[in-house]
């Protein structure tokens, strides 16, 4: 039996039936982009990943700008992410005037390396970092948050919706 994970690769969804369908009910109803279905949505998501709230958003940069405006991050401050990103995980910092600095990425997660990061944060105060899990790899998380201390960790996961982590050598995947 190989155990080894399937990655899904970028830009390769699973699309069936019923998702077309769930679409063609919004699409010929009577609120195309807000109302029930939105908070059900919403609902159900918070549920799956164990959150207490969760708000839609109409895609992933507008999340994670308003994570940033959420996270009272004040303009000139400093924030840190990874160079192997879509460009919002950097553009939501720049949204709201903060500073940002990149750093490599670890080659065996893809995700933003946490020896760079030590590194870093031993040179600069960052007020924010934040990973991102890129391609459905898992980047490091708690070794990150145990990294960052007391600073703010905003996780980019826009490629990872509906992951979990679970163990496998010699990183953690979703």
């Amino acid at each position: 039996m190989n155990d080894t994970p399937k990655f899904i690769g970028y830009g390769r969804q699973e699309i069936d039936q019923k998702d077309i369908s769930a679409v063609l009910d919004v699409l010929n109803g009577d609120y195309l982009t807000q109302g029930p279905v939105v908070e059900r949505f919403e609902g159900a998501l918070a549920e799956c990943v164990g959150a207490k709230y969760a708000v839609a958003c109409s895609n992933g940069t507008a999340g994670l700008h308003l994570s940033c405006l959420a996270a009272d991050l004040k303009p000139g401050s400093t924030g840190v992410t990874t160079t192997m990103s879509f460009a919002a995980s950097a553009n939501c910092m720049l949204y709201t005037k903060m500073n940002v600095d990149l750093l490599d990425i670890d080659t065996q997660s893809i995700g933003l390396s946490t020896d760079q990061l030590k590194s870093y944060i031993t040179e600069k105060d960052p007020n924010l970092i934040l990973p991102v899990h890129y391609a459905g790899l898992a980047s490091n998380s708690r070794e990150i948050k145990e990294i960052a201390g007391s600073r703010i960790v905003i996780e980019d996961a826009c490629h990872s919706l509906g992951g979990q982590l679970r163990e496998w050598s010699p990183r953690w995947i979703w």
